[in-house]
């Protein structure tokens, strides 16, 4: 929330709320502090899903899914100790058990965990703008789709990452193919351009 907008703000003494947190009002609504340092308004809650969300949750889910499936049925083929690390030269020069490429999935996950949780609680983001009954629907579901985007962007990324690696051990692919994960960059960038774009028409 901006400084100038804040000296809008006035304690609410006669708070019946039993926490342990100062109560805002601004324009009689009312505004709780956050661990962030900003405030989410308690009259505007995030809005249900649409049909573009669950379709959009369900091909993140999808692609989670599928990441450990195809995973586990290459894993159940390789050796016991695989290759871990390659020079230069492409010439293997560390092995290990290969139960450490679990590592790749259960990061996916934990990605798909985290940005999960992001996304339900969108009304308790610091944004820049002021937030008002007006705007506050939309800001706070558009916000949600940005998060959700990213996340299916990750689910696919780690589908490329886990499945690529597995397939660089068994020798099906070079090496170097692997470093066509950066251009995730690129959907990510595009995602949060289109974010920003329609955050600047309120």
């Amino acid at each position: 929330m901006h400084q100038e907008s804040q000296s809008n703000f006035l304690k609410d003494e006669t708070s019946n709320l039993k926490l342990n947190q100062e109560v805002i009002l601004y324009e009689s609504k009312r505004y709780i502090p956050y661990f962030m340092g900003g405030y989410y308004a308690d009259f505007a809650p995030i809005p249900p899903y649409d049909p573009f969300d669950f379709i959009l949750e369900f091909l993140c889910v999808l692609a989670m899914i599928l990441n450990w499936i195809f995973f586990q049925a290459i894993y159940d083929e390789l050796q016991d100790y695989v290759p871990l690390f390659y020079n230069s030269k492409g010439q293997v020069y560390i092995t290990g058990d290969k139960l450490i490429l679990y590592t790749l999935p259960t990061l996916g996950t934990f990605f798909f965990v985290i940005l999960s949780i992001l996304q339900l609680i969108t009304n308790r983001f610091k944004y820049e703008m002021q937030i008002t009954p007006e705007n506050a629907k939309f800001v706070f579901h558009f916000t949600r789709k940005f998060v959700m985007a990213c996340k299916f962007i990750t689910m696919c990324l780690f589908i490329y990452i886990t499945i690529g690696s597995l397939q660089v051990i068994r020798d099906n692919y070079a090496g170097y193919l692997m470093a066509y994960a950066v251009l995730a960059v690129i959907f990510y960038g595009l995602s949060y351009n289109v974010y920003t774009i329609h955050m600047a028409t309120l």
